[in-house]
């Protein structure tokens, strides 16, 4: 069976539509391509410490998002989004041989922030 065909239901099932899948969608139909980079070194929102002087930071991240028509890679505008300002230590965490001992993970906006930034041109998008 082929990714795009789905089973036919049972007698006495109801079918339902697949959902469409955002993340592999067909080349043909993209309109939008959106670049996202992280700017810069945002405020340190926690620091957890680990035995063996493992040290695990936690900033704020500030990402730059630029918005790109994908037919003719024409720039149609940026958009400023900053990472969620709070985290917490994870009671335990693996670090790998070879590996530094400290690490900065950079804290996303999360995907609600990203849609609220992108809307602009996605909702032009559809109409």
């Amino acid at each position: 069976m082929s990714a795009t065909q789905a089973p036919l239901p049972s007698p006495g099932e109801t079918a339902t539509p697949q959902a469409p899948d955002t993340y592999h969608p067909d080349p043909a139909k993209v309109q939008l391509v959106a670049c996202v980079a992280n700017v810069g070194k945002g405020k340190l929102v926690q620091t957890c410490r680990y035995s063996g002087d493992y040290v695990r930071y936690f900033r704020q991240g500030h990402y730059d998002v630029t918005v790109y028509e994908a037919k003719t890679g024409h720039k149609l505008g940026t958009a400023k989004v900053t990472g969620d300002d709070h985290s917490s230590c994870l009671p335990q965490v693996t670090f790998f041989q070879g590996e530094p001992q400290s690490k900065t993970e950079w804290l996303d906006p999360g995907l609600p922030a990203f849609r609220k930034a992108l809307a602009p041109w996605v909702n032009a998008a559809k109409s």
